[in-house]
């Protein structure tokens, strides 16, 4: 049976140390959750089963031998796949050339038989019940269709151990239930069954998807749990992640906001009874996102405003829209700060002190080939005191590719509120936040709220920022209404 064994792994940045002394085992035919807080070592530990990491030290051993991967191509070869939370794809190449790089079929003379590769991967889209145009640039991909095609370039090595970081980061929540379900499909195989891992900050995804629920705390295994134990509780697997309630308050750390810091731009239209966003009759057909149907709401000045639904109700097209980037023109009429906008634009938000804080947040409001400097550029000489403000362990030249999802959305959140801005647009803000980190996002933005900035919070789970919010709204099938 294919099994891998990490004993007594250990593992250290720049003096911190980010894993200390690790040991699991991970077998074919199960699933496994790994979950922790932010910056626990989670994804440390899984890039070095990889082989995209060394470790310091300790042992890996595949099948009872002793095995070091020195690259991920070495793990591959032993049959180990990882689908990161950013996956690295070439943009300029298509999404069949993405999925078999480096493992193109050929005829003889190194001609690629394309036929017989778009056969396969024909096979696994339809096994994993994935639906993507292999000739499509990856540049022109969603979030979610940038996953699926990692995903496949993963299966299509045949590994028998898959890892996935935050698989369903960027997915919508049938898509989510899909891979789930066929994770679960694919693991109780009769003929080499899958062994999984995701990492996930959803306890409630780990109890119903994985056989064994591992928590890593401070780079150590503070608990672990069978399907079935009577004792996985939501409250004993957050006491595992967090400590006791006194070390899970000290995790909560909310960003700054001077009192009165939100700037105005003079006028008519800084007028306290002018909405941020009225939208009269509004709908949008874009081609490659679902529809929106005579959406009519406003957004009042100093408010907290959030909006649920899910990408497949239009959410995404509503985060387009609102944050400049929707190419579909609109009917009907949208108004900003009382101005009619026929095509809102970034640079009229940008302009107007509107900080956007993207559901994309590797590729639209940051990138995995900048530096964290880079990425703080718009505070030049005060990217240090920014840094500083976040909490998070990384340095101005740390690639944001090093970065945790929870990480590089605090770096985001923290960069936009140094702007002092008039109005704050966040999507899905809370995905891929641990407890402590959700809390103090609510501490913040309610803060930003009495600061006399406008939060408006666009999310696919009513959770704890959606019931502080001060207006609710459901987007349902493409059409909006308020939520009593």
């Amino acid at each position: 049976m294919n099994e891998i064994i990490i004993d007594s792994i250990t593992k250290q940045f720049t003096g911190k140390k980010v894993l200390q002394g690790v040991s699991l085992s991970f077998s074919a035919g199960h699933r496994y959750a790994l979950l922790g807080e932010n910056g626990a070592g989670k994804s440390t530990l899984s890039r070095i089963i990889s082989g995209s990491l060394a470790a310091d030290s300790g042992r890996v051993s595949l099948k009872g031998t002793p095995a070091q991967f020195r690259t991920p191509h070495d793990a591959q070869e032993a049959g180990i796949a990882m689908v990161h939370q950013t996956p690295s794809l070439a943009d300029h190449l298509t999404v069949l050339e993405n999925i078999i790089l480096g493992s193109e079929p050929q005829f003889p003379f190194g001609i690629v038989h394309k036929a017989a590769a778009v056969s396969r991967i024909t096979a696994l889209m339809d096994r994993w019940h994935l639906t993507l145009n292999l000739k499509s640039r990856v540049s022109d991909l969603t979030a979610g269709q940038r996953f699926h095609t990692a995903l496949l370039a993963a299966l299509y090595k045949n590994p028998w151990f898959l890892i996935l970081d935050e698989p369903s980061a960027n997915l919508s929540e049938a898509e989510r239930d899909t891979l789930y379900a066929t994770i679960a499909a694919e693991t109780s195989r009769n003929d080499n069954p899958l062994a999984v891992l995701f990492i996930t900050h959803s306890i409630s995804e780990a109890l119903a998807n994985a056989d064994e629920t591992i928590i890593l705390r401070r780079g150590c295994i503070s608990g672990c749990w069978m399907k079935g134990d009577q004792d996985a509780t939501e409250k004993a697997i957050t006491t595992a992640i967090f400590g006791d309630e006194k070390d899970m308050k000290k995790g909560i750390r909310p960003v700054e906001i001077t009192t009165g810091s939100a700037p105005t731009d003079g006028g008519e239209n800084s007028a306290p009874d002018v909405p941020l966003f009225n939208l009269t009759d509004v709908s949008v057909h874009p081609a490659d996102f679902p529809n929106l149907y005579n959406l009519t709401f406003s957004v009042p000045r100093g408010s907290f405003t959030a909006i649920a639904g899910l990408k497949e109700s239009g959410l995404s097209t509503l985060e387009n829209l609102l944050t400049g980037f929707c190419t579909a023109k609109h009917t009907g009429r949208l108004e900003f700060c009382g101005t009619e906008q026929p095509a809102l634009t970034p640079q009229i938000l940008r302009s107007s002190g509107v900080g956007i804080v993207a559901s994309d947040k590797t590729y639209r409001s940051s990138n995995p080939d900048l530096t964290v400097r880079d990425l703080l550029v718009s505070h030049w000489g005060h990217e240090a005191e920014i840094l500083a403000e976040t909490g998070i362990k990384a340095t101005l030249d740390d690639s944001a590719a090093t970065l945790s999802g929870g990480m590089l959305q605090k770096l985001i959140l923290t960069r936009e509120l140094a702007h002092n801005p008039r109005a704050l647009i966040l999507a899905n803000p809370s995905y891929g936040l641990d407890v402590a980190s959700v809390q103090a996002l609510k501490e913040t933005l309610t803060g930003a709220v009495a600061a006399g900035i406008t939060i408006v919070v666009l999310t696919v789970v009513k959770d704890t920022l959606y019931q502080a919010a001060d207006f609710r709204w459901q987007l349902e099938s493409g059409v909006v209404t308020r939520d009593a």
